[in-house]
């Protein structure tokens, strides 16, 4: 009977052991899906949150500066020009601003410029295109410090005429076709053709007659040249020596002369008289003299020097 009780009891214990492990497999079940779900969640977080975040910085390029266009003028001033005689040549000065009286600026352009000198030739003729390089900084006593464009004129550039002053012309031109009419300024210093003289072939010897028709001196020319001014005037350079004296060779007198300038048609345009001294015999002076004026360029002319009387 004993045994049989102590059968039950464990039998009883199999049992209840049984139904303790059938209960706890599913919670351990469950708590393993659960994790499972959990991950899952996770993942699809960190995944969400990857795809919202910014894309990295990249060392992208920056847009190269571009130029600013200069503004174009609108004013075109300051015009004169000078005559600088160490280098032979005009300069032209101008200048441009967009404003009447703004800063003054570089401009690109197209200068017109011509010359005609006062016999009505036109000597000169030429279109500059100007650009920064032909600008920079000048001084003067009345403007003061300025920004001025400069052109160079040579005097080989320009035809000999007739006469040494003129009118120039100046205009300017753009590219977008903006334009100034011309602009007139007295010009001096052009380059002048050569007068053609025909002078005595020195020595020259002449005499000095008294009342009476005698000899009273006698001289001889030397060294004879000539310049002509721009204005057409003759001025004749010369050596006179006295060689013989009726007074005396210790006496000192003026020694006379004469002269006449003829044109290409024999014409006399001037005539005189010269005189020199005192000297005595043997000395000798240099001497000037003015011989015509106004004298044209376009002709020739021959100079004679004849005994006075």
């Amino acid at each position: 009977m004993r045994k049989l009780q102590i059968f039950l009891v464990t039998f009883l214990l199999c049992l209840i052991l049984t139904a303790c492990g059938d209960s706890d497999e599913p919670s351990r079940r469950a708590s393993r899906d659960d994790d499972s779900e959990a991950s899952d969640a996770d993942t699809e977080e960190k995944a969400g949150e990857k795809a919202t975040k910014p894309p990295l910085p990249t060392n992208t390029p920056k847009p190269k500066p571009t130029n600013t266009p200069k503004p174009s003028a609108h004013y075109f001033g300051n015009r004169s020009v000078q005559y600088e005689e160490e280098n032979s040549w005009h300069q032209v000065f101008f200048s441009f601003s967009v404003t009447e009286d703004g800063e003054l600026i570089r401009q690109d352009a197209v200068i017109h410029i011509s010359i005609t000198n006062d016999d009505g030739v036109q000597v000169y003729k030429g279109d500059h295109s100007v650009t920064d390089k032909d600008y920079s900084m000048w001084n003067s006593a009345f403007r003061g410090t300025q920004l001025l464009g400069c052109i160079y004129i040579r005097d080989s550039e320009i035809t000999q005429g007739t006469k040494s002053s003129g009118v120039l012309t100046i205009s300017a031109e753009l590219k977008d076709g903006s334009y100034w009419t011309e602009e007139r300024l007295q010009i001096s210093d052009l380059p002048v053709r050569p007068l053609q003289i025909t002078i005595p072939q020195a020595p020259v010897t002449l005499k000095e007659y008294d009342y009476n028709g005698k000899t009273a001196q006698k001289m001889e020319i030397t060294d004879i040249s000539y310049e002509v001014s721009d204005w057409g005037t003759l001025t004749v350079s010369f050596t006179v020596k006295l060689l013989e004296n009726k007074n005396g060779k210790s006496s000192s007198d003026y020694c006379y002369f004469g002269y006449k300038l003829k044109n290409s048609a024999g014409v006399i345009i001037d005539s005189g008289t010269c005189y020199v001294g005192p000297m005595a015999v043997g000395e000798a002076m240099k001497q000037e003299a003015y011989m015509g004026s106004d004298l044209d360029r376009s002709e020739s002319y021959t100079l004679e020097f004849y005994d006075y009387k």
